[in-house]
C-alpha cells in the first residue's frame, strides 16, 4: 500500500493437508492462528469483525483482511501457526508501505545556462525498489537530463539550455505516484554601449 492512504488488503492463507494439497473446502482439522506483529498501524479482520492483533481461521472460506491506517511505520509481519505444523513450513507475509515520492532539492533555479550551471537532484521513494523516472517534456528543450531513469534513490543531473520562466520535470515512482519538480532558468545580461 501507499503511505498516507488507509487501505484494506485481502490476506490469503493457502493451508495444505498432510498430502501437500491446498484445502479448499470444509473446516481445518487444526484451526490456524494468524498474528500481526504491529498493533499500532495494522490489524486483522476476520469475516467482517472489527480488527484485532490476531485471529483464528477455522475454514478456507474465511475472509481475512489487513486494515492499514496509512501512517508511516517500518512494516508488519503476519505469521500463521497451527497445532502440528512446524514453523519452517509456514511462509510469513510482510506489509511494507511505500513512502511518498520526494525530490531533493524540491525545485531547481538556475541563473546561467550550459554544462557549468548543471545541478543534481535526487528523487527517492522510501520502501520502493522499482524504477523511478523523470520526464522533462513540459520543459521542452530548455533542459537536458542525465540519468533520468533508475532505481530509487535516483540521482540525476539537470543541465539548463535556455531561459524559461516556469516549467517542471515530472518524477514518477511506485503505486502510480508522480511529483512535479519546478524549474526556473533566468539569465541576466549587461548591455555595454
Amino acid at each position: 500500500p501507499t503511505e498516507g492512504a488507509s487501505s484494506t488488503i485481502a490476506l490469503t492463507v493457502p493451508a495444505k493437508d498432510a498430502g501437500g494439497y491446498v484445502v479448499n473446502s470444509g473446516t481445518y482439522n487444526n484451526p490456524i492462528t494468524i498474528a500481526d506483529s504491529d498493533s499500532t498501524h495494522t490489524s486483522l479482520a476476520l469475516n467482517g469483525a472489527p480488527g484485532k492483533p490476531s485471529v483464528i481461521s477455522l475454514q478456507p472460506s474465511d475472509a481475512l483482511l489487513v486494515n492499514y491506517d496509512g501512517k508511516n511505520f517500518p512494516g508488519a509481519t503476519f505469521t500463521a501457526s497451527a497445532s502440528g505444523v512446524a514453523a519452517q513450513s509456514v511462509t510469513n507475509a510482510t506489509l511494507t508501505p511505500i513512502g511518498a515520492l520526494g525530490a531533493n532539492p524540491a525545485s531547481l533555479s538556475f541563473t546561467a545556462t550550459g554544462a557549468s550551471a548543471a545541478l543534481s537532484v535526487q528523487v527517492s521513494q522510501p520502501n520502493y525498489s522499482g524504477t523511478v523516472t523523470v520526464d522533462p517534456s513540459t520543459c521542452g528543450r530548455t533542459v537536458s537530463l542525465a540519468n533520468a531513469s533508475g532505481a530509487s534513490p535516483l540521482t540525476l543531473t539537470v543541465t539548463p539550455n535556455s531561459p524559461v520562466s516556469n516549467c517542471h520535470l515530472v518524477a514518477a515512482g511506485g503505486n502510480g505516484q508522480s511529483l512535479p519538480i519546478p524549474v526556473t532558468i533566468t539569465t541576466t545580461s549587461i548591455a555595454i554601449q
